[in-house]
C-alpha cells in the first residue's frame, strides 16, 4: 500500500449497515424530492431501486443474525459436551473411590466379625 493512500474500503471502521442506511435514507430524499417537482417516472425507479436494496440489506441482517446465532449455538454445544466430558470424568473417578472404599469397608466388616465370631465361640 502506497503512504498516504486510502485504505481499502475492507479497512474502513464505518460498519457496512450504516453505509447501506445512510443510502437508503439519501434515496428515499431523493425520491421525495422527484415527486414534489413532478418527476413520477424517475421517482418509481428510485423507489423500486430503494425497496429492492431495503429487502436485500434485510435479507443480509437477517443471514448476519442466523451466522451468529449459529456459532453461538456452537459454542454453547462445544461447552456443554465438554461440561459432560469433565462430569463423566468426575463421576468415574468418585466411582472408582466410592468402590474402593466399600471394599475396604466390606473386608473391615468381615474381620471384625470374624473376630467377633471367634470371640463369641470362645465364651460358650
Amino acid at each position: 500500500q502506497r503512504q498516504g493512500a486510502a485504505p481499502p474500503a475492507s479497512d474502513l471502521s464505518i460498519p457496512r449497515h450504516y453505509v447501506v442506511v445512510t443510502f437508503l435514507s439519501i434515496l428515499n430524499d431523493y425520491r421525495k424530492r422527484r415527486e414534489e417537482s413532478g418527476d413520477y417516472l424517475t421517482a418509481a425507479s428510485v423507489k423500486e431501486v430503494y425497496h429492492a436494496m431495503q429487502v436485500q440489506e434485510e435479507a443480509r441482517l437477517h443471514e448476519a443474525v442466523a451466522m451468529r446465532q449459529d456459532a453461538e449455538r456452537s459454542g454453547v454445544e462445544e461447552a456443554h459436551m465438554m461440561e459432560a466430558m469433565e462430569f463423566n470424568m468426575a463421576w468415574s473417578r468418585n466411582m472408582e473411590d466410592f468402590e474402593r472404599q466399600a471394599q475396604d469397608i466390606e473386608e473391615q466388616t468381615r474381620q471384625r466379625h470374624a473376630i467377633e465370631f471367634q470371640q463369641f465361640q470362645e465364651e460358650i
